[in-house]
């Protein structure tokens, strides 16, 4: 018995993730050929068909998988139209994966005969990957059976997400906002933000309730907030309730289609955003908030081409209701074209330089020995500079960081460099996004870099040089700091669920 085909049969009742993990090392199109053979010979054909549709998530493996389909494409449409449901289910979930495109009109006569309705919503889905106007046409004037409320809901959610994902990109729609308009900035560090916007005389503060977030006021033109750079995203509050249910209230209510309207005009292709939930919770959360739209009030549930987000937010004892520009609009960082594993976002990356503002030299030579795609260094230029020097272990970052400098244009050099061996030149100051031992390395490999770098620290700062060195291995970076440095400054950041916190040293 072939190896996949006797690993399919022993998971048959194993989690889908179980099961590609398993069949990683048989996602090639000998062993795909040698599961779709079996499939043929066997009785029992729903564990292979769902096993295929479990592989074929990755989409490099969904392109070796549509050979087999379409070789075999009489097989598979009469799989659409047998007795077992759950086979047709999932032979329509394949499809979708796997050659949508091409069979987008087994697909179309697939739904037409459906009359279970718990296979309906997975042919519309697939529908939604065809790539097709015709299919589009087709779905925004399909009516599907009459069911029972949930069998409805998942028919109506099915279609609004497949019209989305066939609908050309939304309009993108600059807010309309007035000075009266609450923003909410979502932020690497509230203090820094706080400081930024008081420099750019936009009145702001901490928001209670909600770490590392800040409230804006007094802003006429919405373009006014992108003049700051250490906030990932700003919406327009609205209002607040004690629970879900409260803020699905809300989403119900003439009032908030009114102010949506206000500021985004007839523009109500939407998305739900939803923030501080459970990560496993989101997605449903999300689909839940999403059937309490009213769409007599003109709103339409389109994830994939949207003109705004309308964000829920849970905090300790409220619920925020909010609405989010699309992010097409914010051009602040349109420079970050190639990105690395691990990159940090460049509002974090502006966040640390403007911490490190009373610190910097305009005329100063800048190193980053762990450039990754560059971010630090590019953020580091909007305060004057000598001169960039962007230095990492891998040709993959180097890589990405040149494609960023072109977008940049700072004069950024960057070279091939192993931060434990000794460094030719000195710098006025180095900045760097060290490993964090999490997503990339291990704490283990970091013991043994930090220490060595640490080391070499005390040769390539000059005398009154500044390292401003960004970690979440906290207590081993206070460990190698160099005899005869001290910490100017210690500041805790909030990155993507993690709190690194940014050392400034010099010598003492």
């Amino acid at each position: 018995m072939n190896e996949a085909v006797r690993i399919i049969k022993e998971m048959r009742e194993s989690t889908p993730t179980e099961r590609r993990r398993a069949l990683k090392p048989y996602a090639d199109k000998k062993g795909i050929g040698a599961i779709v053979s079996a499939m043929k010979e066997e009785k029992e054909k729903r564990m292979y068909i769902r096993a295929l549709c479990d592989m074929a998530a990755a989409p490099a493996v969904a392109e070796i998988i549509k050979g087999f389909v379409l070789e075999d494409r009489e097989l598979f449409v009469d799989l659409l139209s047998g007795a077992d449901a759950k086979l047709r289910k999932n032979t329509v979930e394949l499809i979708g994966r796997a050659a949508p495109v091409e069979m987008k009109e087994e697909l179309l006569d697939t739904l037409v005969a459906e009359e279970t309705l718990f296979v309906i919503p997975s042919i519309i889905l697939s529908l939604g990957n065809s790539k097709s106007e015709e299919v589009l046409e087709f779905l925004q004037s399909y009516r599907y059976p009459k069911a029972e409320p949930k069998h409805a809901e998942e028919c109506r959610s099915a279609l609004e997400k497949a019209i989305s994902a066939l609908s050309q990109d939304a309009e993108s729609v600059w807010p309309r906002i007035n000075e009266k308009d609450m923003l909410l900035l979502n932020c690497p560090s509230a203090a820094v933000t706080v400081r930024e916007l008081q420099a750019l005389r936009i009145s702001s503060k901490p928001m209670k309730g909600l770490s590392n977030c800040v409230s804006a006021t007094g802003i006429a033109n919405y373009k006014e907030i992108y003049e700051a750079r250490t906030f990932y995203d700003a919406s327009i509050y609205y209002k607040s309730a004690y629970d879900t249910a409260g803020a699905a209230d809300i989403l119900r209510t003439k009032e908030f289609a009114d102010f949506c309207k206000r500021i985004f005009g007839d523009k109500l292709r939407v998305r739900i955003d939803v923030q501080d939930f459970p990560e496993s919770e989101k997605r449903t959360v999300a689909s839940w908030f999403a059937s309490k739209l009213n769409r007599e009030n003109g709103f339409i549930n389109s994830p994939s081409s949207y003109n705004f987000l309308i964000r829920i937010m849970a905090a300790k004892n409220e619920v925020h209701v909010m609405l989010t520009p699309s992010s097409r609009l914010d051009a602040r960082f349109s420079y970050k074209v190639e990105s690395v594993p691990a990159s940090i976002h460049p509002a974090a990356a502006a966040a640390v330089s403007y911490l490190a503002l009373p610190y910097l030299k305009k005329n100063a030579k800048i190193a980053d020995p762990f450039c990754g795609s560059g971010t630090m260094l590019f953020e580091r230029a909007k305060h004057g500079y000598q001169s960039l020097t962007g230095m990492d272990i891998s040709q993959d970052a180097l890589k990405a960081a040149r494609a960023n400098e072109k977008a940049a244009r700072t004069g950024a050099h960057f070279l091939i460099k192993n931060a434990k061996t000794p460094f030719r030149e000195q710098y006025d100051e180095i900045i760097c996004n060290m490993p964090f031992g999490l997503r990339v390395s291990s704490h283990e490999n970091n013991e043994d870099l930090y220490r060595q770098f640490a080391d070499n620290l005390k040769t390539v700062l000059k005398p009154e040089g500044i390292a401003m060195l960004f970690t979440h291995d906290k207590k081993l970076m206070a460990a190698v700091i160099p005899d005869g440095y001290k910490i100017l400054q210690r500041h805790t950041f909030s990155c993507g669920g993690l709190n690194p916190d940014l050392f400034i040293i010099t010598k003492a």
